[in-house]
């Protein structure tokens, strides 16, 4: 015994080892570490802290060449505007009149007005002045004073106009400059959700229901089909995944305010309704033509292709149609394209080449010159598992769509994973944990088999009621050593390819 004893310390030790080398210490397992030496975790805590401290060094590095880029921009776009307001200023009023003529008609016609009108009046005042400032002189009345003063007063108004004009430029500059990549791609989402909400049917009769059913309900005597009128209306949101199995309910924790967009809830027919939505949508599709992702650091650029990505395949299923099988989801994410800085990218390529986080195996989608190129342009230097978590195809077993940005997309990405953890992990009647075909085909990200999956699974969920069965279940699942007995507990729930979209409220 004492020998089978120390042969597992071993094994637990060997195991330990064998995950340090695969991965970063951060994220692996809790429950594996709790098992080895306290010399081993003390070890392997310092060795967490310095992977921390050189995460931390290499961020400082990128912002601060992010700073040094921008401060270079800065300094030059305000060097270029002292000297343009200096070459204005050196010009006579007629040479500023024809420069200004030059102008776009659509650009500022008020001010080009007033400023013409200004510097004609400031002629005719000036002509005046030269003909009677002789005379003027030689009289010594008020009126030469009042001229003087009316002179200076004008004078003063032509150089605040000036001023005011100069300001308003740099007013316009900074918001060229506040229009960044990771903007665009944050209010893209946005304004497709919005169409997507703009097309639910049931958005809106869903607020009138809820007024009439609570008038309704209260004149109900029969407390068991009030029960079940109400859990049959929210179904869906108590379980969008299928984890609550049984008649006991379940909280799945935040995915129970999402709305739920379907196939039969969307009515394309009303598309033409939401003009004012689709104009902003080719605005901004206009403005990721021009976007520059070149001084983007790496944080920037995961939010901003998760954006993009799950934008591009919003606008697809507007353009194509709905899925209702995997090849036609295939189809249409291979022919959902989207223009990122003069350069077509379909979802497939955002996916599989640049986020490097294809949902299916590398050999079912397209390989060529084109996507190494693509990887090379554009493509992450370190692979990032939770982003299984947020890439959303639009599918049943899809995860929630969010908006993410560029401060804090890092727990951003934590909140994703957890939330959908929560809600798609469940526990069967027959007391079997089951998780998600497209959890359990990406194990290796996470897990070395499938009991560290669940040890990697019960470390994610948060500590709070609502998840202690699970726990407890997982906990008994781990107790049963044998393999055999391990793969009689897990069930794998197939991935349905349906449409729908979970929208935050």
């Amino acid at each position: 015994m004492k020998m089978q004893g120390e042969l597992e310390d071993e094994q637990a030790l060997n195991k330990a080892l064998r995950d340090m080398h695969r991965g970063p210490v951060m994220s692996q397992p809790r429950l594996s570490l709790l098992l080895l030496p306290p010399q081993v975790q003390e070890l392997i805590e310092e060795l967490a802290t310095v992977e921390a401290e050189i995460l931390c060094l290499e961020k400082r590095i990128q912002d601060l060449k992010l700073d040094v880029y921008s401060e270079k921009k800065e300094n030059k776009e305000l060097e270029a505007s002292i000297d343009q307001g200096e070459e204005e200023r050196m010009m006579n009023p007629k040479r500023l009149l024809q420069r200004q003529n030059h102008l776009p008609c659509d650009a500022d016609n008020d001010i080009i007005k007033m400023r013409s009108e200004d510097l004609k009046h400031r002629s005719k005042s000036q002509s005046y002045a030269d003909h009677h400032i002789v005379k003027d002189i030689q009289m010594n009345s008020p009126r030469t004073h009042a001229s003087i003063g009316s002179s200076m007063e004008f004078s003063s108004r032509i150089h605040s106009s000036t001023f005011s004009d100069g300001t308003s430029r740099t007013q316009e500059s900074k918001n060229v400059q506040e229009t960044t990549p990771n903007g665009v791609s944050e209010d893209l989402v946005k304004c497709l959700m919005g169409i997507y909400l703009e097309l639910n049917r049931s958005s809106r009769e869903r607020e009138g229901s809820k007024t009439v059913s609570k008038l309704s309900l209260t004149h109900l005597k029969n407390a068991s089909f009030k029960r079940k009128s109400v859990y049959d209306h929210n179904a869906s949101n108590l379980d969008p995944y299928g984890a609550v199995m049984g008649t006991s309910l379940r909280d799945i924790g935040e995915y129970k305010n999402f709305i739920h967009i379907t196939r039969t809830s969307i009515d394309v027919s009303r598309l033409s309704d939401c003009s004012t939505s689709l104009v902003n949508l080719r605005v901004l599709k206009e403005k990721l033509s021009k976007v520059d992702l070149s001084f983007l650091n790496h944080k920037k650029k995961m939010a901003f292709w998760i954006n993009t990505y799950n934008a591009c395949v919003m606008n697809g299923f507007l353009e194509h149609g709905l899925p209702s099988s995997k090849e036609k989801l295939l189809t249409i994410l291979k022919m959902a394209t989207i223009d990122v800085g003069g350069t077509q990218l379909s979802a497939l390529d955002i996916e599989g080449s640049i986020l490097l986080s294809p949902c299916e195996p590398r050999e079912s989608v397209s390989a060529g010159e084109s996507e190494v190129r693509i990887q090379q342009r554009y493509g992450f230097r370190c692979v990032e598992p939770n982003l299984m978590f947020v890439l959303c195809r639009g599918d049943w077993s899809s995860p929630a769509l969010r908006v993410y940005t560029a401060e804090d997309v890092v727990n951003e990405l934590i909140k994703a994973r957890t939330e959908y953890l929560e809600a798609s992990i469940g526990v069967s009647g027959r007391k079997k944990i089951v998780i998600p075909r497209f959890l359990h085909k990406r194990l290796r990200d996470f897990a070395e088999d499938e009991g560290s999956l669940i040890e990697w699974i019960c470390s994610q969920l948060p500590p709070v009621q609502r998840c202690l069965q699970l726990k407890e279940t997982a906990v008994e699942w781990l107790n049963k050593k044998g393999e055999s007995q391990l793969k009689k507990m897990i069930e794998v729930r197939s991935h349905e390819y349906e449409f729908r979209y979970l929208l935050p409220l």
